[in-house]
């Protein structure tokens, strides 16, 4: 059911958001919000995770995301570090991705900075932790820099040619291997 899902947000998602405003009875945002974040939440409970999606905070996002994380960890996607779908702006493909919250850093040292700090900690996993094959360059593309920043890990899914639900779930096992 996630690929299904995941599928039809890639599908649909640009134009669904022309249709209606945002609010939380939109199909799209139901879908992305509630739909597959409580079908990921089947997965992530069992390895002691909470999956959260986000559509976007009072408007439509450019990228929506669906992350997983462990709450002695963070308890918020805007620090730490947390496994991510991220969505890209194109909707051409989804990016499963161990990563980082940007939005606290920005706050405390500003931008730059904050990049800086994430590049840091990036390289410093990335030397420590076996990668298990996922992607540790920094080619992923979403459209958001600091997204893209914030990525340690990573395996790319196209919207042409999207894997089968067992591949899917086999990757996040996988990313979430990593995570723990």
């Amino acid at each position: 059911m996630l690929t299904i899902y995941f599928k039809e947000i890639l599908d649909n998602y640009l134009d669904s958001i022309k249709e209606g405003k945002f609010n939380r009875n939109h199909e799209m945002f139901k879908l992305i919000n509630y739909t597959s974040t409580e079908s990921l939440n089947k997965i992530a409970k069992q390895y002691n995770l909470i999956a959260r999606g986000s559509s976007g905070a009072g408007t439509w996002t450019k990228n929506p995301w669906i992350a997983l994380y462990n709450e002695e960890i963070t308890t918020t996607i805007q620090r730490g570090v947390y496994i991510t779908y991220l969505f890209s702006e194109d909707m051409t493909r989804v990016y499963l991705t161990l990563n980082q919250g940007c939005t606290n850093l920005k706050k405390e040292f500003g931008t730059k900075l904050a990049r800086q700090h994430m590049e840091k900690t990036r390289d410093n996993i990335r030397s420590k932790i076996d990668s298990r094959n996922f992607n540790l360059d920094n080619d992923i593309k979403v459209g958001n820099i600091d997204y893209e920043v914030g990525t340690i890990f990573y395996k790319e899914y196209v919207r042409d040619n999207f894997p089968i639900e067992e591949e899917f779930i086999k990757d996040l096992e996988n990313m979430i291997g990593i995570y723990d």
